[in-house]
């Protein structure tokens, strides 16, 4: 215990000793980390603008159809993964049928 106490003490003097260098460095990469937080908060703000155009240019029948396709391709490669791998599969299949009663459902309203 008071080899930790001791070698804790002496990090703290270590740390105290530490040239007056080293702080601007500190402050250069805190900065860099706020940039890129600037940056990733831009990169999202740019990406939801393109995702809001593309969702209001592109008609809702056509969402319906990549769906009803997108589920039917899901459904098949479950079905034929069910023996090599039951969860894989059955996960697949489920993800499938529910995106094609959600489509059901959606076009019979």
């Amino acid at each position: 215990m008071e080899g930790r106490i001791g070698h804790t003490s002496a990090t703290m003097v270590e740390l105290q000793n530490r040239s007056d260098s080293e702080q601007p460095r500190q402050q250069l990469l805190s900065d860099e980390i706020g940039n890129q937080r600037i940056d990733i908060d831009m990169i999202d703000d740019i990406l939801a603008f393109v995702f809001d155009i593309v969702l209001d240019f592109v008609p809702t029948i056509v969402w319906k159809l990549l769906l009803f396709v997108i589920g039917i391709v899901l459904t098949a490669v479950g079905v034929t993964l069910l023996d090599n791998s039951p969860q894989t599969g059955s996960a697949l299949i489920l993800v499938g049928m529910v995106l094609l009663v959600g489509l059901l459902v959606s076009l019979a309203r």
